[in-house]
């Protein structure tokens, strides 16, 4: 006996891979895998534990506890059915065969697939205690890109150029859906659009200097063309700036018009959002403190405060809100004594008024000169 493949060949060692394609690479399905764990709650009797798509295959699911499984339906013409999983047994559920085993503790549904209708496995709680659930599942990637025929030629004689394109295409509806559905499923890929050349015969009125000259010298691509960058959004500390990018074709004349996207899309679109100012903003750096300016006592200490920007240079911008103080008070533990009078008492008041006067004429201002 010689084994077949599933590519129907004797001695073809080809197998189906987990998506079911012949030979292929798995990149058309992606595994699902998750738990669910009931909570009892006496206004709920049911809930949902997972929603299995249409064309799902490999489909596994395992309850612990004393919940019991039950399975919904839904066609792709919206016909919709329920189904009770009460005894051990294969069943038929909308044309799948859906294998059930109960147990005391324990409840295990198999469905090989592909499954023919949208189910969604669903617990009725018995009301005794919680349960979890366990799945497993292949679900196919419906909406995937296809890549477009060639658009028309961009010119009609003389050389031209046509490119593909790629758009979203839903396998269960059959038709073309925005691009954000294929950009949902991060193993789709889009093409890269082809670029030919085209009605590459001279135009009736040519004088043949079109025939002989190379098609990218007369008739240049089109290309990307941007504005210039905005300011940036912030002066330091990282901002945004921003620009615009079209896409523009040039004539043999060297006009320079815009046309629609597709036509440059044979080459990266230009980032339209960077970076900018991502140096640190300058703040404020305070200078060690001077000594108090008294000997005893209370007195004062200042201290210089510099604002630095990121190259450590002296500079302006920072804000005055949150400059450090430049002067605060300060206390020598040194005790001020004074000396004892000899002065006869009726020469007092004559004496410490002198020394007021005095006191008062060598005073200074807290601030530095």
């Amino acid at each position: 006996c010689q084994i077949v493949g599933c590519d129907h060949q004797l001695g073809s060692a080809v197998k189906e891979d987990n998506c079911g394609v012949c030979n292929g690479d798995g990149s058309t399905c992606r595994l699902v895998r998750g738990q669910y764990k009931s909570q009892l709650s006496a206004s709920k009797l049911d809930d949902t534990v997972v929603a299995i798509p249409y064309g799902s295959r490999q489909v596994r699911l395992v309850l612990k506890g004393p919940d019991h499984l039950y399975l919904e339906t839904k066609t792709l013409q919206g016909v919709k059915s329920e189904n009770s999983l009460s005894t051990t047994g294969s069943f038929l559920v909308e044309n799948s065969s859906v294998d059930f085993q109960k147990f005391p503790d324990k409840e295990i549904l198999r469905i090989s697939g592909p499954i023919t209708a949208d189910f969604t496995i669903k617990i009725h709680y018995a009301g005794v205690a919680d349960s979890s659930v366990q799945f497993v599942f292949y679900q196919p990637i419906i909406h995937r890109w296809r890549e477009t025929d060639f658009f028309p030629c961009s010119a009609s004689c003389g050389g031209g150029y046509q490119l593909t394109s790629a758009e979203c295409f839903d396998l269960r509806s059959n038709r073309v859906v925005a691009d954000q559905y294929c950009h949902y499923y991060p193993e789709n890929i889009k093409p890269k659009p082809k670029l030919q050349e085209c009605n590459l015969d001279p135009c009736p009125a040519s004088d043949g200097y079109k025939q002989i000259m190379p098609y990218d010298l007369y008739h240049p691509l089109p290309r990307w063309e941007s504005t210039p960058w905005t300011a940036c959004s912030s002066s330091c500390g990282g901002g945004i700036q921003s620009r615009s990018i079209s896409c523009v074709e040039e004539d043999i004349q060297g006009h320079i018009s815009p046309v629609e996207e597709w036509k440059c899309m044979y080459t990266p679109k230009m980032p339209v959002v960077q970076p900018c100012n991502i140096f640190d903003c300058p703040k404020w750096l305070a200078q060690e403190w001077s000594p108090c300016t008294v000997t005893c006592g209370q007195g004062l200490r200042y201290r210089v405060v510099l604002c630095i920007d990121h190259r450590g240079m002296h500079t302006g911008g920072c804000s005055p809100k949150t400059k450090p103080h430049i002067k605060e008070e300060c206390v020598v533990p040194t005790p001020c004594y004074k000396p004892k009078e000899k002065l006869p008492v009726e020469a007092k008041l004559p004496w410490y008024k002198q020394a007021q006067e005095l006191e008062e004429g060598t005073a200074v201002s807290e601030e530095p000169s």
